[in-house]
């Protein structure tokens, strides 16, 4: 029986190393392909961000891949391109295109780090009480505050992904959004409350 554990042991052992073998070799391979795939010679012109925000934290980043082999396809190339984005290395865009009036190809990615302008915060939170009697559900309604660049931001997209904590729970996005008369943009949150 003892000599019967070893040998399972040694069987265990030896079928570990190998699948950490093959793991080794397929982490080459992978290697070796991805660098393949990348345009030698291409380059990102300077990547710009957009002007408005896609989300709570999130802007979209955009660049033209210049210098693109002519034995590769424009979009291959920009799918296979790697580029660095305040910072962090990104393998590959998250979409490429060619831009109306451009003869170049443009790669595009979703930036969702060190984006402050694109973090808008709700100011004047106020329990608005309970919507209707017995209807176990309380409003709160606050003005959503921090929206950059004069307009230029869809108000309505970041009121959406804002997040707004009340009583320990956090929500993630609002019942209701409202445009007030004086230009206030004001979020509005159902809650369920037993006391209502």
């Amino acid at each position: 029986m003892l000599e019967e554990a070893k040998h399972l042991e040694y069987e265990r052992q030896s079928l570990e190393r190998e699948r950490l073998v093959l793991k080794e070799e397929r982490e080459r391979w992978e290697k070796s392909h991805e660098d393949s795939r990348i345009p030698q010679g291409a380059f990102w012109e300077v990547v710009w961000p957009k002007w408005e925000c896609r989300a709570y934290g999130k802007r979209e980043y955009w660049g033209i891949l210049r210098n693109i082999p002519q034995d590769r396809n424009d979009l291959d190339a920009c799918m296979n391109m790697p580029v660095e984005v305040k910072g962090v290395a990104i393998k590959r865009p998250d979409r490429c295109l060619y831009e109306e009036g451009s003869s170049y190809v443009h790669g595009f990615w979703m930036v969702d780090w060190d984006q402050p302008d694109c973090k808008p915060w709700h100011k004047y939170l106020m329990d608005k009480g309970c919507t209707n009697p017995g209807s176990g559900i309380r409003r709160i309604e606050a003005e959503l505050a921090g929206i950059n660049r004069k307009g230029q931001q869809d108000w309505y997209v970041l009121c959406e992904t804002t997040p707004m904590t009340w009583d320990h729970i956090t929500y993630s996005s609002p019942t209701h959004r409202d445009e007030r008369d004086d230009g206030k943009k004001i979020a509005m949150w159902d809650i369920p409350d037993s006391r209502c």
